[in-house]
């Protein structure tokens, strides 16, 4: 990253972190952060714009360095925005940062946690009613898409980083806990420690 290039993104954390920590329920600054926000997504939601793309996986990495400052209920609007991009049908670019600020939400609060494995779990297959990802050739061996290999690679990442992060929390918790989280991720009981 060049230095301009990192003064920027300084100062976009700095301009996030400020709008999160003054919101007010009627705030003009936390308003115009949400209205732009609202308004990258509808761009990328109607075709490809490099300038919107880049500006909204700024947004997001920005909030996700500000994670400690979003509370839940008080910023559903913004999270709505970003949680609700649909992982296929996005760039990759944009599919890595939301699936970073989802990995770093299931770890600054529980609270988040029925969202953020929504998130995770409806993006392991393609959206119901997509077209196939690759037409049915009769003798040929069956090999995934690129795109799906992709777009599982990256979410698939996500639920190990949330399941290495998530037994290094529940470690002190004790046994039965680290026991859950084992069989949650499908691992054999004996395994647990």
């Amino acid at each position: 990253m060049t230095t301009k290039a990192a003064s920027n993104a300084k100062a976009l954390r700095q301009y996030v972190h400020g709008v999160l920590k003054g919101k007010v329920a009627q705030s003009s600054t936390y308003n115009n952060f949400v209205k732009e926000l609202q308004a990258l997504r509808r761009k990328l939601d109607s075709g490809s714009d490099a300038a919107a793309e880049f500006s909204f996986v700024a947004l997001i990495q920005a909030l996700t360095s500000c994670i400690s400052d979003l509370k839940n209920g008080s910023n559903d609007t913004i999270l709505t925005t970003i949680l609700s991009i649909g992982l296929w049908s996005c760039s990759k670019a944009v599919r890595g940062a939301v699936l970073e600020l989802t990995v770093e939400l299931i770890v600054a609060s529980s609270t988040f946690i029925p969202n953020c494995l929504q998130v995770l779990i409806y993006s392991l297959l393609p959206p119901p009613g997509s077209p196939p990802l690759q037409p049915d050739q009769r003798g040929k061996a069956w090999s995934p898409p690129p795109l799906a290999v992709e777009v599982q690679e990256q979410v698939v990442n996500a639920v190990e980083q949330v399941g290495r992060l998530a037994l290094v929390w529940l470690a002190p918790q004790g046994v039965k806990r680290v026991t859950l989280m084992y069989w949650l991720m499908g691992l054999p009981a004996m395994a647990v420690p």
